[in-house]
């Protein structure tokens, strides 16, 4: 689950001295020294799209970080209804990406982590759809919890 969806890094830990420990809510492992976000013109871009278009271009992208992290049927049912949703059918693989500049948005999409991207679509999104919030948090805590379970055994 590292980096996908663990919480940003701890300053303190990387200073060499954090008092909280085990309980701290940050990460105490290697991340990319700057994490990848979304621009300003990819802000805008989203910002300029509808709800269906900016679910079509960026669920996929979600829907295959889910994959590579857990691929079991609850997950990827929790995916579908995820997708579902947002009105985009799940038969959708492949971002829809018609010009440079949406191919632009969808790398920096790819590139990054699953917990930066649904926290981000989170924030946008609930702007547009009230419920937008608790499906991304369900599906963001589903993982979590599978990647806890598999990191105990």
């Amino acid at each position: 689950g590292h980096p996908q969806v663990c919480m940003r890094p701890c300053i303190y830990y990387l200073t060499g001295h954090c008092d909280t420990g085990e309980t701290c809510e940050y990460c105490h492992l290697a991340h990319p020294e700057r994490p990848v976000h979304l621009g300003k013109r990819h802000h805008e871009m989203l910002r300029g799209m509808t709800l269906q278009e900016t679910a079509a271009l960026v669920l996929p992208v979600v829907r295959a970080k889910v994959q590579a992290l857990d691929a079991s049927a609850p997950t990827m049912a929790l995916t579908d209804e995820f997708a579902a949703f947002y009105g985009v059918p799940t038969s959708i693989v492949e971002p829809v990406t018609a010009n440079r500049n949406q191919r632009m948005l969808l790398h920096t999409l790819q590139s990054m982590s699953l917990r930066t991207l649904l926290t981000t679509l989170s924030r946008m999104l609930s702007v547009l759809c009230v419920d937008a919030e608790q499906v991304i948090e369900a599906l963001l805590q589903h993982i979590r919890g599978i990647v806890a379970t598999v990191g105990t055994n």
